[in-house]
């Protein structure tokens, strides 16, 4: 029983290595200049991109969601621009199904993954209009939350 549990620690240590990693080579454009990295800190309320600054427009940018025994980590609301591809990673490490859906302003889903008990899957989305869009992070074992995604 202790193996299981110290191997489920090495890999949720393992997905947010590779998570930090990840943001940390986004971090530079071609030319040199700054460029707003994903962040995969745990907690609600915190932006991918911070709206003071915002990616450009057609920029790809990534986030990572964790569900496991402490909650729904790395979750965040989101400012981006309109053509903006927006990739999220969904980590399942408890026994539940877990699921993330995204919709458009409209309501509509327009990308969602389903990922059994200790999985991982994603979904990519064009963010191709602006306004309020979202995405709900659902676990079986009871989890749920909402997210924005602000599109200008």
């Amino acid at each position: 029983m202790t193996h299981f549990v110290k191997g489920r620690l090495v890999s949720l240590a393992a997905v947010l290595a590779l998570s930090m990693a990840a943001a940390t080579a986004c971090g530079e454009n071609a030319d040199g200049t700054d460029n707003p990295t994903p962040s995969t800190g745990a907690g609600n309320g915190s932006s991918l991109s911070p709206a003071s600054s915002p990616p450009a427009t057609g920029q790809s940018s990534g986030l990572t969601v964790v569900i496991g025994g402490d909650g729904i980590l790395g979750a965040k609301d989101v400012t981006a621009k309109v053509g903006d591809r927006l990739t999220i990673v969904l980590q399942n490490n408890m026994a539940g199904q877990a699921e993330l859906t995204v919709f458009d302003p409209a309501g509509q889903q327009v990308g969602k993954v389903e990922v059994s008990g200790r999985g991982q899957g994603q979904t990519t989305v064009q963010l191709a209009s602006p306004g309020a869009w979202s995405y709900k992070v659902d676990s079986s074992l009871g989890l749920h939350h909402t997210y924005s995604i602000t599109v200008s």
